[in-house]
């Protein structure tokens, strides 16, 4: 900060705090999003290695995540 008849004036410009801020919430957002999905993917990982959930094709030929029935 520099001094200027004895009032602090900030370096940065409010565009430029805008910008700054603007980038480093789509950063918070895309962290939230890839956490997001690592979660579920991890989650389905889980429960096709202990048995409680399977892939199976579709009509389509897609992979589909598919929940096992209670016995």
């Amino acid at each position: 900060m520099q001094k200027e008849g004895g009032q602090a004036v900030s370096s940065i410009s409010l565009l430029e705090q805008c910008m700054y801020g603007l980038v480093a919430g789509c950063f918070l957002s895309l962290a939230i999003l890839w956490g997001d999905q690592l979660g579920k993917s991890s989650m389905r990982e889980e429960a096709v290695r202990k048995g409680h959930a399977e892939w199976v094709v579709d009509c389509a030929g897609k992979n589909q995540f598919k929940w096992k029935e209670c016995k």
